[in-house]
């Protein structure tokens, strides 16, 4: 009887979780992650074509303003140094943008939220790096906010913010509220 409830309602094990003592666990949506890896991807992309562009307008910049003809230097007709110069403008916004995205993957794809009776954790996993944060959630001074809303929970982009005087603030990857009805009232008691 219990196999074929399980097969019925996929989500039985987290009904039951404080009953039994399992976490129920946040289920993230995967969109924004592939959304924003798309858009770096096209942003880099966009970078190496800028190269060109930005060193053939800096040179007729030069050229206009009669640089290389009053100081009369042979390196400064060389489109070689006005490419090098594209190169390192855009090789560190591209370098910026990689960065940010590390940190987003990092805080959507590898953090954990899960809720195990009182207690509240947070689960960050990150290459060589495993931090855990633990909360009780009835004790003072920590604030849990549910940020929702109607254009957030139809595009999946709720978020569980724990704000603690000990630490900075903590976000949740981003979830939709239809699967996890459970965790939510579990951790807000409505």
């Amino acid at each position: 009887m219990k196999q074929n409830e399980k097969k019925i309602y996929s989500g039985w094990e987290s009904l039951n979780s404080n009953q039994v003592g399992t976490p129920i666990r946040l289920k993230i949506n995967p969109i924004p992650p592939v959304f924003v890896t798309l858009i770096v991807f096209g942003v880099l992309y966009g970078c190496y074509f800028a190269v060109e562009i930005s060193a053939i307008y800096l040179q007729k910049f030069t050229d206009f303003l009669l640089i290389p003809k009053v100081l009369n230097l042979p390196i400064l007709q060389d489109q070689r140094l006005y490419i090098a110069v594209g190169v390192i403008i855009f090789g560190y916004i591209g370098f910026g943008f990689i960065l940010d995205w590390i940190r987003f993957i990092g805080r959507t794809c590898f953090t954990v939220l899960f809720l195990k009776g009182d207690f509240l954790f947070l689960e960050r996993k990150f290459f060589f790096d495993k931090n855990v944060f633990q909360w009780n959630r009835k004790q003072n001074g920590i604030q849990v906010i549910h940020k929702t809303g109607l254009l957030r929970g139809f595009l999946g982009l709720e978020r569980i913010v724990i704000v603690s005087p000990d630490f900075k603030t903590l976000y949740s990857p981003f979830f939709f509220p239809s699967q996890n009805g459970n965790l939510i009232r579990g951790l807000f008691e409505y």
